[in-house]
């Protein structure tokens, strides 16, 4: 061998634990986070037809959002999403909630409010929603209570993201294993 590629070769443990161990600072101790801001239009539930008012109904998004089971033990991840209309709401269900609602041609599928099952928010909310993410089939819902005109709400966003205490340590014990090799080859 030539004293180039020992060289290479004592390097090689150093770099890629060093990767190693960044990575686990930055996913597993400090993690990712953002936020932003939307403005969303809010429907008034009165139709304009006598008789017909969907104030208990909602509006749920054709397109289930699955999450893997294994994420549960990857990450740790929580949304919360806040609105300033307090007549409107968001809320998020279960996918299979989707059997009790009709397609209504629009992108969306019309619901009776009251025969969903909401895992977080709903018509409850109070303008707010803290959603700790797991594993499973989800979709929105979202609804008001606006008799009146229609209105805009300014939607706020914020998310939090970190891999789990396990998987963080198990990532850092690796890289500096990998490290302290490096180091006492050279």
């Amino acid at each position: 061998m030539k004293c180039g590629q020992v060289t290479d070769m004592k390097l090689i443990p150093l770099i890629i634990g060093s990767v190693i161990l960044l990575v686990a600072i930055f996913a597993g101790f400090i993690g990712f986070s953002g936020e932003g801001t939307e403005s969303m239009d809010v429907p008034s539930c009165s139709t304009g037809i006598a008789g017909l008012d969907i104030c208990e109904k909602s509006a749920m998004l054709e397109q289930n959002i699955p999450i893997p089971d294994a994420v549960n033990g990857i990450i740790v991840a929580n949304f919360a999403i806040q609105w300033d209309a307090p007549d409107a709401w968001i809320g998020i269900v279960d996918a299979s909630d989707a059997d009790k609602c009709i397609d209504s041609g629009e992108g969306y599928l019309l619901c009776d409010t009251e025969d969903l099952t909401f895992i977080e928010g709903g018509p409850d909310s109070s303008g707010e929603i803290d959603w700790a993410l797991s594993g499973g089939d989800y979709r929105f819902v979202a609804g008001n209570s606006i008799d009146g005109t229609a209105q805009t709400t300014e939607t706020t966003y914020k998310y939090d993201i970190i891999l789990t205490q396990t998987i963080a340590w198990f990532l850092a014990m690796i890289g500096i294993g990998l490290v302290a090799r490096g180091l006492v080859k050279s």
